[in-house]
């Protein structure tokens, strides 16, 4: 926690887990009354493209669109 209402989350990469505990990290939090929560991705080399797009699930707005890759064949996949 930052203060009473901020809490703060650091993901120092984007592995197999990282959706896991950052639900469970959100859940503490929210038990804790945080209002806020500030996300800190500095440093993060990144990691599984899969599990980037599963934390931006529990974060954001499920209609929009977050990234989109388009393979050699020319196909276009939308996430």
């Amino acid at each position: 926690m930052v203060d009473p209402a901020v809490g703060y989350l650091r993901i120092t990469n984007f592995s197999e887990n990282t959706p896991r505990e950052v639900n469970n990290a959100f859940l503490s939090l929210m038990n804790e009354g945080t209002e806020n929560i500030i996300i800190d991705l500095r440093d993060n080399p990144g990691g599984l493209l899969s599990s980037s797009l599963d934390v931006l699930d529990l974060i954001l707005q499920k209609d929009l669109e977050m990234v989109s890759t388009k393979g050699r064949s020319g196909k276009i996949l939308k996430k």
